[in-house]
C-alpha cells in the first residue's frame, strides 16, 4: 500500500493499494474507495501532481470524470435487507 502525504484543501489522507484508491476528503471522516483503470498510470500522473505542486483535488476529480476512477460499491447484508434485495443477492455479494 502506498500512502501520499499530499498538501490540499480538498483531500486529508489518499492511498493507493493495487488498483484501489482510498481517498477521505476534508469534508468529513468518511473513506471513499475507487478503482483505477490503469494504477501505474495513475500514480505516476498522482507523483507527478504532487511534485508540481498542482491541485491534487483537481487532479483527483478530473480523473473521476474521465472515468480513470470507478466508485466501488461495497454492499452489507444490512443494507441488501434495508433495501428489499433478494437473499440470494444478499448471500452472494458478501
Amino acid at each position: 500500500m502506498q500512502n501520499f502525504n499530499i498538501n490540499s484543501t480538498a483531500i486529508s489522507a489518499l492511498s493507493v493499494d493495487g488498483d484501489q484508491v482510498s481517498i477521505q476528503y476534508t469534508s468529513g471522516e468518511k473513506e471513499y474507495t475507487f478503482q483505477a483503470q490503469d494504477p501505474s498510470t495513475f500514480v505516476s500522473d498522482l507523483e507527478s501532481c504532487i511534485a508540481d505542486e498542482q491541485s491534487v483535488g483537481s487532479f483527483i476529480a478530473q480523473c473521476r470524470k474521465q472515468e480513470q476512477l470507478t466508485d466501488v460499491t461495497v454492499w452489507s447484508v444490512a443494507q441488501g435487507v434495508l433495501f428489499g434485495a433478494p437473499p440470494s443477492l444478499i448471500l452472494s455479494s458478501v
